[in-house]
């Protein structure tokens, strides 16, 4: 019977999922942060060696409307003047197909999300050197070897395409519908075909969209951002300190703060891997611990984001 109910539990979810990466989530067009960090043995991993990307504004080139990439110093660039931003590139989306210019070089396809298993993407110019990037002339490409999907933070799945070498190109990439890459330099990574390492690496450390992180790669932290580089605080980066215990739980469990201010006027949402709101809980009283039943859910992974004055802490929960 466990073992019955484990298949159908599965089907579930498989076919949820499936669903989900039936539905094309466009690529950003407003506020969204792209950040990875680089480090070797003589600069440990830390903030020194942290890059970040963000979409803000309009721009208009040959014609065409483009959405502008600047990079940024900070977590964010919604403060006016851009004093501590750099204009980088210029970005559009059309059917499915994302085009760059970097500084005045001239548009070339960055990602294209219609691509099957065994399709090539090729590039014509390629980025080379050291930040900020340089343009050369090189032509290269890619092989897609497989498609499947990822889960997000959100709990919502997305499609992922593995693309392996190809023509002049020894740098593999995986890249992710409505985000774009997330390995190595992550936005601009399609772009490299080759890595001379000198002993640098490098690492895709995450992706947020309207100030939701929806995907982190950091294996520094498990925040989006481990470090302010201009010491201006934001709400990714304050101390939200939250525990589920039992984790796993069979339905019952207790969320645990390290302020009974940070539960105050708060709010909690459950959902489930198909996106699903299953739990909600609104002005929370001033407490440390507050105990939640999942027990009429069914088993599964599910996500609980705590929404306070702070910002926003999303945990994992597995219900068994």
């Amino acid at each position: 019977m466990k073992k019955h109910y484990a298949f159908i539990l599965f089907a579930i979810v498989f076919f949820s999922a499936d669903a989900q990466t039936n539905v094309y989530h466009p690529f950003p067009d407003t506020n969204a942060i792209w950040a990875f960090r680089g480090w070797n043995i003589y600069n440990l991993p830390g903030h020194n060696g942290e890059w970040r990307y963000a979409m803000r504004g309009d721009t208009s080139i040959n014609g065409k409307s483009y959405k502008k990439i600047y990079s940024i110093i900070d977590t964010t660039i919604m403060d006016l003047p851009y004093e501590q931003s750099t204009y980088y590139a210029a970005i559009r989306e059309q059917n499915k197909r994302v085009y760059i210019i970097i500084h005045t070089s001239q548009e070339q396809l960055l990602y294209d999300f219609n691509l099957s298993i065994g399709d090539t993407i090729t590039y014509y110019h390629s980025l080379m050197g050291t930040e900020p990037y340089q343009i050369t002339t090189d032509t290269f490409s890619r092989v897609v070897t497989a498609i499947d999907s990822i889960l997000l933070l959100d709990g919502k799945y997305r499609k992922r395409w593995a693309l392996q070498n190809g023509k002049n190109c020894s740098h593999p990439d995986v890249v992710v519908e409505g985000i774009g890459s997330i390995n190595w330099y992550g936005l601009f990574n399609p772009l490299v075909p080759a890595i001379i390492t000198n002993g640098d690496q490098f690492e895709f450390t995450c992706f947020k969209n309207n100030d939701t992180t929806l995907f982190i790669g950091n294996t520094l932290c498990h925040k989006c951002f481990c470090y302010l580089l201009t010491g201006i605080d934001n709400v990714e980066d304050k101390q939200i300190q939250i525990k589920i215990s039992p984790n796993p739980t069979s339905g019952q469990f207790q969320i645990q703060a390290n302020s009974h201010q940070l539960l105050a006027n708060s709010q909690i949402e459950i959902y489930n891997v198909m996106g699903e709101k299953v739990y909600s809980k609104t002005q929370l009283p001033q407490s440390t611990q507050l105990t939640i039943n999942l027990s009429a859910q069914a088993a599964g992974i599910y996500f609980l984001q705590l929404k306070t004055e702070q910002g926003i802490a999303t945990k994992k929960i597995v219900k068994e």
